[in-house]
């Protein structure tokens, strides 16, 4: 009965901007034409709480998205990223790139503003020459998206080609994450969005990771972009990196 009552609290659109206990209980009582006690309802809420899904301030209610720290996020993007459907959408063929996490370290002088959380690079082959296309991705959890984002990957173009905005879905603010899509478009950055989900055992997941915005080809300076690979990659990265410039 827990989760029954649970996925109904969900679907009530009152619980999204706000209610209190004796509202949702009457609610209840009428979608399931029954009886149901203040601790029948409170143990489903207690079910939603543990999982990020909603707010109990006393008898205030609400429902929330489940969010965590941004670097929490990393391990499980990762994963998404690096996976074979997902580069295949940005035209990436299997063994013509290297992939890293690229959120820490690098040299004295490398700052924010050129430190994306991930680096993807691929080797282009053609007739004549190998040319290399970077694509670059920020991570930004629930509470850290917003259109600030955008502009911070804006100057990713620095060292990108393709630079990415990646955050989390959502359906109870749907108005900021039209704002962060147009503004994307407006600056030609590419949008990526994904779901977090909370597993039955408390951990939690990413799920439906897709890209919303391609972004439009920028064209870094070469300097700019070695010092980026350079200083960011790891020495095996970039000896992999040489090898498939080199055709090997």
């Amino acid at each position: 009965m827990e989760r029954v009552l649970a996925k109904e609290i969900l679907a009530w659109p009152a619980a999204g901007t706000g209610c209190d206990l004796s509202a949702l209980i009457s609610h209840l009582t009428r979608q399931f034409n029954e009886p149901l006690t203040e601790p029948q309802v409170r143990s489903a809420l207690s079910w939603l709480s543990a999982r990020g899904l909603v707010r109990v301030d006393g008898d205030a209610i609400r429902l929330i998205e489940p969010d965590k720290p941004e670097c929490q996020l990393y391990p499980s993007l990762e994963r998404r990223f690096a996976g074979r459907a997902f580069l295949r959408t940005l035209g990436v063929q299997p063994g013509t790139y290297v992939f890293q996490d690229t959120s820490r370290g690098g040299r004295a002088g490398h700052g924010p503003l050129t430190k994306p959380d991930f680096t993807l690079v691929a080797v282009k082959a053609g007739r004549f020459e190998r040319p290399l296309e970077v694509m670059t991705f920020e991570v930004k959890n629930r509470s850290g998206a917003d259109v600030a984002s955008v502009y911070e990957v804006v100057a990713h173009g620095r060292v990108s080609h393709y630079p990415f905005l990646a955050c989390p879905r959502s359906r109870l603010e749907p108005a900021k994450i039209e704002s962060i899509r147009r503004a994307s478009e407006n600056e030609g950055i590419g949008l990526i969005l994904f779901d977090i989900v909370f597993r039955e055992d408390g951990s939690f997941t990413t799920d439906r990771v897709a890209v919303d915005l391609k972004p439009r080809r920028r064209a870094p300076d070469m300097t700019e972009l070695q010092r980026h690979l350079e200083g960011r990659l790891s020495a095996e990265s970039c000896a992999k990196l040489e090898e498939l410039a080199r055709g090997a």
